[in-house]
């Protein structure tokens, strides 16, 4: 039982060590400029879906206070 762990341990430290060199030879590439690119591109578009979640957690959360104050304006 416990070679079995230990032998996937391995193995999966083994498979990391060849993604490690993979994308570190990757990183040193001639082209890399153009990688850079797509990273940017990426990014951009990862953080314009930030924008507009939270964009509209500012809307959820602006309704949910106007809720609220009209709650309080009944109850006076």
């Amino acid at each position: 039982m416990m070679a079995t762990i230990a032998l996937q341990f391995g193995v999966a430290f083994a498979l990391m060590a060849v993604a490690a060199v993979i994308g570190y030879l990757l990183s040193r590439q001639k082209y890399r400029n153009e990688s850079a690119a797509h990273i940017a591109m990426l990014s951009g578009e990862t953080a314009k879906w930030r924008r507009r979640a939270n964009a509209a957690e500012d809307r959820a959360r602006s309704a949910e206070n106007a809720l609220v104050r009209e709650r309080r304006k009944a109850r006076r």
